[in-house]
């Protein structure tokens, strides 16, 4: 009877072990993108199917964030860890001197460390600021980059003593900020004035939210970034602490895992609540990559007339109250969508540009942003017609080589009927694609011309490789005529490719 109690308690363990390998793994995240709210980051994609050394990588990571009950497993683990012996056990958090609380993951340590310096991707990243800024610079669109810098950067003092610097190698921030300058990219990367400003306020919060600054190093941040605005030119006004009420609510347990904590923490909210207005149907017809977010507000009431575009990391993404006192408009979108630059300033038409990014980024998930370096933009109408001044004549041309056509291939937020184009008021966006016909489109630029202006119209669109493409904002449309025209890269000339008359659709 013994030996029999044995073997059933044999084959119950064998089954219940059977299934704490089997259950997890048949309940995996196979979604496409996935936020984790407890890591405040995107997991790991599918990378695809592959058999080298990369792949593996990927796939073991893909398994690691993927794996089903992961972050119950992960709470349940490090609630049991601190009460036992004070410490955390996972890479979410770990305690430096005097309880300050970092980010424990290993890419963020090896940063502090100066030994995951990444120059290529540093490299990668400058050009593509320094082609962004000189498109935006042809437009007459003031840019600024921002770099957000990690506590570590700010309150390094409070890091582990165990953990060291190699001196001889030179940190992220030290390389970036060369590279910058090299590329002439004006840019924010306020170690320097956070850590002076840490002498006198807590800039990042001891516990609470280790991987951000809180609302005093917000503040001061965005009034970097507004200075060096106003340098180029812009007319808003800078942040102002009287515009502003000061609070502290007190955090009772750590941010994603249920630790207590007592910590107050600063809020800033607007002493003048504005009525924000927003554009659904804009934010919902806007491009973007899948699973990113866009926000929209309008403030009749702001400081200036300026409209900014900010494409941001987390620091920025919750920080509205920051920009909405100042901007007329104000467009928040998420980083990732850095291929659209062209696109959203064709389509919203902003003053000001601000691309934001996280020190801690580039040992995240920048490594994905594979066409940085690659990232073209087709330069403004004028400053191609400015730089490139032909004699030719169109007959002349037209006697030696066959002039581009042009087709629509497809409409959308309208339609394209008997040679005219119907736009749907309330789409959104109108989005126009097209082909051309009879020559290498590589050899032209490509505009289309409406309302006494000419907006780029051969820039790929947003990831894809349409050979023509323009989007406008509906709301802005009026009835009129769109024309589509080719500017030869080799001789400057000028050619209509397509014209039509373009009207409010029927309701």
């Amino acid at each position: 009877m013994k030996q029999k109690g044995r073997k059933a308690a044999d084959i119950i363990f064998s089954l219940a072990f059977m299934a704490m390998i089997t259950i997890p793994l048949l309940c995996m995240n196979t979604e496409e993108n996935v936020e984790s709210s407890m890591e405040n980051r995107v997991l790991t994609s599918w990378p695809g199917w592959g058999f080298d050394k990369i792949y593996n990588e990927w796939y073991l990571h893909y398994a690691e964030d993927r794996i089903g009950f992961r972050e119950k497993a992960i709470v349940f683990f490090t609630k049991t860890v601190h009460s036992l012996f004070h410490e955390f056990a996972e890479e979410l958090h770990m305690y430096g001197k005097e309880d300050y609380v970092f980010p424990a993951d290993e890419g963020y340590i090896k940063s502090y460390q100066h030994l995951n310096t990444d120059e290529e991707l540093i490299d990668s990243l400058a050009i593509y600021l320094k082609n962004t800024k000189e498109y935006l610079e042809a437009k007459n669109i003031p840019f600024v980059f921002m770099i957000c810098p990690d506590k570590k950067s700010i309150y390094g003092e409070y890091f582990p003593d165990c953990i060291h610097v190699d001196e001889e190698q030179e940190g992220t921030l030290e390389l970036l900020s060369q590279k910058l300058d090299e590329a002439q990219v004006p840019y924010v990367i306020p170690v320097e004035e956070f850590r002076e400003a840490a002498k006198s306020t807590q800039v990042y919060n001891r516990k609470y939210d280790c991987a951000h600054w809180n609302d005093f190093g917000a503040f001061c941040g965005i009034q970097l970034v507004e200075e060096k605005f106003r340098e180029q030119g812009s007319s808003a006004p800078i942040l102002q602490e009287k515009d502003y009420v000061l609070s502290f609510e007190e955090m009772q347990t750590m941010e994603f895992v249920d630790i207590p904590i007592h910590e107050q923490v600063p809020v800033y909210t607007l002493a003048r609540k504005p009525e924000l207005k927003t554009n659904e149907s804009l934010e919902g017809a806007l491009k973007r990559v899948e699973g990113t977010s866009i926000q929209h507000y309008k403030n009749p009431d702001a400081g200036s007339e300026e409209t900014i575009l900010v494409f941001h990391d987390s620091f920025l993404q919750s920080n509205k109250k920051f920009f909405v006192s100042t901007y007329k408009e104000v467009y928040l979108i998420s980083r990732q969508n850095y291929e659209g630059v062209q696109y959203y300033v064709n389509v919203l038409k902003p003053d000001l540009v601000l691309y934001e990014n996280a020190e801690r980024a580039f040992a995240d998930d920048l490594y994905a942003y594979s066409r940085l370096r690659d990232i073209q933009y087709e330069m403004p109408y004028d400053t191609v017609i400015a730089g490139n001044i032909s004699d030719n004549t169109l007959a002349e041309k037209a006697e030696t080589e066959a002039l581009p056509q042009m087709s629509v291939t497809g409409v959308k937020g309208g339609r394209f009927q008997n040679d005219i184009l119907y736009f749907d008021k309330g789409s959104g966006v109108l989005e126009i694609e097209g082909e051309l016909e009879g020559a290498n489109p590589r050899d032209y630029f490509i505009y289309v011309k409406y309302g006494g202006e000419y907006y780029e119209a051969g820039y790929g669109g947003f990831t894809e490789e349409q050979e023509v493409f323009a989007a406008f904002r509906s709301n802005k449309l009026k009835k009129g005529t769109m024309e589509f025209v080719a500017v030869s890269k080799e001789t400057g000339e000028e050619v209509s490719l397509l014209s039509f008359p373009i009207k409010k659709k029927d309701s």
